[in-house]
């Protein structure tokens, strides 16, 4: 008896295009419009209470794209995971502005080894496209705990091309 196949994610055959409409009037919010979200972005320096900062953006951008994926690699690898959490830190120069490191710190509770769970994070990272436009840009590095305990990530090999 053979087992069905199962299809996880279809490629589509041309490349996705991403779209996010932003407006701003002369002394209000920033406002922007996705296909799947709408907000309000903090674009101005006098705006520190609406929506998050370019810099948070960005992070938050990263944490979606590695969830996201991280879920990807683990359903298709049959690990359940019952606990993600993830905490995320940019370094930024000011000659010339820019971010020059992103560090993620990743606890998991899942009752898969954490050799196991290692390999699904360094796939992760490999099918990330946020995250591998990031890490070719800045220093990327992460730290990884599966039940508490310390696993490394190689992160360099995983980050194919760098």
């Amino acid at each position: 008896m053979t087992s069905p196949i199962r299809i996880i994610r279809r490629r589509p055959t041309s490349s996705p295009v991403h779209l996010l409409d932003v407006s701003v009037a002369r002394g209000d919010r920033t406002r922007a419009h996705g296909a799947l979200w709408d907000g309000v972005l903090n674009a101005s320096p006098e705006d520190t209470t609406d929506g998050p900062s370019p810099v948070e953006a960005l992070l938050a951008a990263v944490a979606a794209c590695f969830v996201r994926n991280l879920r990807w690699v683990a359903d298709g690898s049959h690990v359940e995971l019952e606990r993600i959490e993830l905490h995320l830190a940019a370094g930024r120069n000011d000659e010339p502005p820019a971010i020059v490191a992103v560090h993620v710190d990743v606890d998991l509770t899942t009752t898969a080894s954490g050799k196991r769970v290692a390999a699904m994070v360094e796939r992760t990272l490999r099918t990330g496209t946020i995250t591998r436009t990031v890490a070719r840009a800045a220093r990327f590095s992460v730290r990884l705990r599966v039940n508490g305990e310390k696993w490394p990530v190689d992160v360099e090999s995983a980050i194919v091309g760098r």
